[in-house]
């Protein structure tokens, strides 16, 4: 999948490099780039420590009559020499450098390597209902959470393979405006696309069902916030287009610390399941018509059969009341 540009937030502060600045935004950076970078600098400082101490052992070798040092510190000189090369240059060299700065890029994940608890919904930008106000839900929820792009993740994933990036991203600035706004909140809510073998692969796994309506050009689907685990499981769902803060919080904690809401939690979180339908303006009676034409029909039924027997009733009654002496 790919990712909508980021939009109002200046591009460089999309650089691994410059997106924080202080010795503090490097030792606790989350950002893979910046781990390899870290790690690579502790393997070329380890390199240089055990050229030191290989230079000392060879020096000493070196001398007639091997004086430069005692025998002790020879010995030592020699076992920290095999130590670092190995435990600090050899071994940290691939997986830890080299993964954590190219696997991510590779595998399109930026958060292998402190992966966090995401807030998954599928939504699709030319949506002329449901998305908009779930989304703008979400965002208002976020913002009343005091949410600045910390502790979890954001991804929308368009149902829509031929959503344009310029689209997302203009859709994308309006989100993290109305969430708050900040750089924090624009890297921590994402909006991506794929091919539609891509996403109904990733709706599969976490249970989200929608489809194309050939007739109407839109897309049926369900207005649900899917919570996944830090390690790609699913916690909970959050259905509607409203969220509250206390809801967000809940689910977020639950699934930091790797729990599955049960039903009865689920049943806890309220909210309604609403699903966004098309209409076909060639189809004179399209099937919600037809749904509330039906129903109609049925309360009717139901008054005029109601008023009936109670006449009914009436009439008896005063019968009754006339016949008695």
């Amino acid at each position: 999948m790919t990712t909508a540009p980021s939009a109002g937030v200046p591009h460089a502060g999309d650089d691994y490099l410059t997106h924080g600045t202080g010795l503090r935004s490097w030792l606790f950076s989350l950002d893979h780039k910046r781990i390899g970078i870290m790690y690579l600098g502790l393997i070329v400082f380890s390199l240089f420590l055990g050229g030191v101490f290989a230079m000392v052992v060879r020096f000493h070798l070196w001398s007639p009559a091997g004086g430069l040092v005692s025998n002790d510190t020879y010995n030592k000189m020699f076992t920290l020499h095999g130590a670092v090369m190995i435990f600090l240059f050899v071994i940290p060299g691939i997986p830890s450098a080299l993964g954590n700065f190219v696997v991510p890029l590779m595998v399109g994940a930026k958060d292998v390597a402190f992966p966090r608890v995401n807030l998954l919904s599928f939504n699709y930008t030319s949506c002329p209902r449901l998305c908009g106000l779930q989304l703008g839900g979400l965002a208002r929820g976020l913002k009343e959470a005091g949410w600045a792009g910390e502790a979890f993740d954001v991804a929308t994933v368009s149902i829509d393979p031929a959503e344009k990036r310029e689209q997302m991203a203009r859709y994308k600035q309006a989100m993290v405006r109305e969430a708050g706004g900040g750089a924090g909140v624009d890297q921590g809510w994402r909006f991506l696309r794929g091919s539609r073998a891509d996403v109904d692969a990733l709706a599969d796994a976490v249970g989200f069902r929608y489809r194309y309506d050939e007739k109407t050009g839109e897309y049926q689907h369900q207005a649900t916030l899917i919570v996944v685990t830090a390690d790609g499981r699913v916690s909970g769902y959050l259905h509607g287009i409203t969220y509250a803060p206390g809801a967000l919080r809940a689910v977020v904690e639950r699934a930091a610390s790797g729990a599955v809401a049960t039903a009865e939690q689920q049943r806890t979180l309220g909210g309604f399941l609403l699903t966004c339908m098309g209409f076909d303006p060639a189809d004179p009676a399209p099937l919600a018509l037809k749904v509330m034409r039906a129903g109609g029909i049925l309360a009717m039924a139901f008054l005029i059969s109601f008023l009936a027997t109670q006449a009914y009733r009436d009439v008896r009654r005063r019968r009754t009341e006339n016949q008695t002496p």
